[in-house]
Formats: C-alpha cells, sequence, structure tokens
C-alpha cells in the first residue's frame, strides 16, 4: 500500500510539473540555446555562457527588434502574462528625437491598443499582437541599474498564434535580457 501512493504521488507530481511547463509559449526564453527560435533584426549576441543573456546593441539611427511566432491554442479568447527581465547599460541613451518614433501618443508606463504598427518613443517597447490590432506596452530603463522585471498582460486575444515582439530604439549603449515568458492565464 505504501509503494502504491508512493508511486501515485510521483506520477501526480511529475504530471503537474509537465501542465506548468506546458503553459510557457516562449520558446528558448531564457536564451539557453542561443538565440534559436528568436527573430533578431540588428546586432545581438549571446553572452555568459553558464546563465546566457542576449545583449542587444542599440542602432545609431533605427530600432532593434527580437521577436518570436507564438502558438496560443485553440481555447480562445485566451489571456497572456508576459514577464520580461532586462537591463540597460551605463551608457544606455535612447536618442531624444528620431523620425523612427511613430507620431502617437503613447506615454512610457502606459498600456495601449492600436490597429496598426507603430514604434512610440520608448526605452523598449513591447508589442503583442492580436486580432487586427496590436497591443504596445512603452516601458522605461534606467542606464546603469540592476535587473528590472517588467510584468505586462493581455486579456481577449482572439489569434491562435501571434508575435511578440521587444522593441529596442535607436540610441548608444546596450540594454541586456536574461528571461523572456510569457504564459496563459
Amino acid at each position: 500500500m505504501i509503494q502504491y501512493l508512493r508511486v501515485l504521488i510521483s506520477v501526480l507530481f511529475v504530471s503537474t510539473l509537465g501542465h506548468l511547463n506546458a503553459e510557457e509559449l516562449v520558446e528558448n526564453g531564457d536564451f539557453s540555446r542561443g538565440d534559436r527560435k528568436w527573430d533578431i533584426s540588428g546586432k545581438a549576441d549571446i553572452e555568459n555562457e553558464e546563465k546566457p543573456e542576449l545583449t542587444v546593441e542599440l542602432h545609431k539611427r533605427k530600432w532593434t527588434f527580437v521577436e518570436q511566432q507564438l502558438d496560443y491554442g485553440r481555447d480562445l479568447p485566451v489571456r497572456i502574462d508576459l514577464v520580461l527581465e532586462v537591463r540597460a547599460s551605463d551608457d544606455f541613451k535612447p536618442l531624444e528625437s528620431s523620425d523612427m518614433y511613430s507620431n502617437v501618443d503613447f506615454k512610457m508606463g502606459g498600456n495601449y491598443r492600436w490597429t496598426g504598427v507603430v514604434q512610440p518613443k520608448a526605452h523598449v517597447l513591447i508589442r503583442v499582437e492580436g486580432y487586427g490590432r496590436w497591443y504596445y506596452f512603452p516601458r522605461k530603463l534606467k542606464a546603469g541599474a540592476d535587473w528590472q522585471k517588467i510584468k505586462v498582460n493581455v486579456s481577449e486575444l482572439k489569434l491562435e498564434e501571434g508575435m511578440i515582439t521587444i522593441g529596442f530604439p535607436p540610441g548608444e549603449g546596450t540594454a541586456t535580457l536574461r528571461k523572456v515568458s510569457v504564459s496563459k492565464s
């Protein structure tokens, strides 16, 4: 009887862990397999092999994007939670003004829905593709600060799949991503 209970508890524990992992939608969000599964427009390198991090170099004149296509599943609509761990270098300095910033009234720290693809002024821009619209989360980073954890959520996604984009504006310096996680809630 005791042996039976041990086996049952083990099976329940393993199946629970499998369920928790199944909810994660990002592949290679810890960059342990380099930049595999990520589409990167611009210069970015994997650093620190022991604890991999993706360091993105700000381009002087254009945005740099780190993107991944996600499968939300067929159970629609869904709500997702996105968590991003990012750090700006000491010399991180986005351009104050640029023709690469879209002329939209988005403030850093706000949450927005828009029917087109735009790049508002932000130190880091999180964009989530929805059904006929995009969700925008422009955020501010402090140069030389410790890791910042940014958490956002999107509800009522009605697509079976969509793109998440993490954008870094034109400027100088680098920003480093340590972890990107997107899960259904």
